[in-house]
């Protein structure tokens, strides 16, 4: 299939390589997994990827249509920056690229600093038993909006469909991997230079405010080092998942994961 074709299937190709990635990390996260104690792993499992089907439901399948009908609309019409160097050559791309993970960044960042935004991203911290799953542990809320607030980036830069797609698909691969329940051991100092691995992100999972409030990146882990947010924990085992005021059982539901932004905190 060629590139174009895949364009032209976005749902069906992230779909695809999401399944391939979570299948893959389940397995290695059963072998070998760093917390041993997860009790009703296949139960929480479930209730994350149902909270992924909603989102698929209720967004992609809307504004995520739109962004990518827009996206095609402003690279056939030439709008942007980008389009000046070259809509299709390697620079712009990889460009194209570096803007997308940043803003990516910076929506993570405002996430935790605005109380309005923080309603719907908890949803995502509530998680006490952090796996390949929680990847997928998202409001509706919060995928739609930074949908839509993302709209804005993609025309004044001319960020073209295909690009649009890689970097999802990329994003979603690495967030399924950064989340999951494996230690990398002294490969992990290595690779954390490069992209967010899964004891740099346990970190932004921490109970502690000072912990869940650095290490933002997604894919690529520069953007902390960049803007002064990265932070290292030399003792893991000290890191305790989720929220204080999350923590009961009821939160874990997906019931009280779709009520957990109306509830006052």
């Amino acid at each position: 299939m060629s590139i174009n074709a895949l364009s032209s299937h976005p749902m069906f190709v992230r779909v695809l390589s999401a399944a391939c990635v979570l299948t893959s990390l389940w397995m290695i996260e059963t072998l070998w997994p760093y917390a041993k104690d997860r009790r009703h792993r296949t139960r929480h499992g479930l209730r994350n990827l149902a909270m992924a089907a909603i989102n698929a439901a209720a967004v992609f399948s809307t504004v995520g249509l739109a962004t990518a009908t827009i996206a095609e609309y402003a690279r056939a019409s030439q709008w942007g920056l980008l389009p000046m160097i070259d809509s299709w050559s390697w620079l712009a791309g990889l460009l194209a690229f570096l803007v997308l993970d940043s803003w990516t960044y910076f929506w993570h960042r405002a996430n935790h600093r605005f109380r309005f935004l923080w309603r719907f991203h908890r949803v995502h911290h509530s998680d006490t038993d952090m796996d390949v799953t929680s990847s997928a542990r998202f409001h509706a809320g919060e995928i739609g909006l930074a949908a839509i607030c993302r709209l804005p980036v993609v025309v004044f830069f001319g960020i073209s469909p295909i690009v649009l797609l890689v970097h999802e698909t990329v994003l979603l691969a690495v967030s399924q991997f950064h989340h999951s329940n494996f230690s990398l051991g002294r490969v992990d100092d290595l690779l954390r230079l490069f992209v967010v691995t899964p004891a740099m992100h346990r970190i932004h999972h921490s109970r502690n405010v000072v912990e869940t409030n650095s290490n933002y990146a997604s894919i690529l882990s520069i953007w902390d080092r960049l803007f002064q947010s990265h932070c290292i924990v030399q003792d893991e085992s000290t890191i305790r998942l989720g929220l204080d005021e999350f923590a009961e059982p009821k939160w874990q539901t997906l019931t009280g994961m779709l009520k957990t932004p109306l509830e006052k905190s």
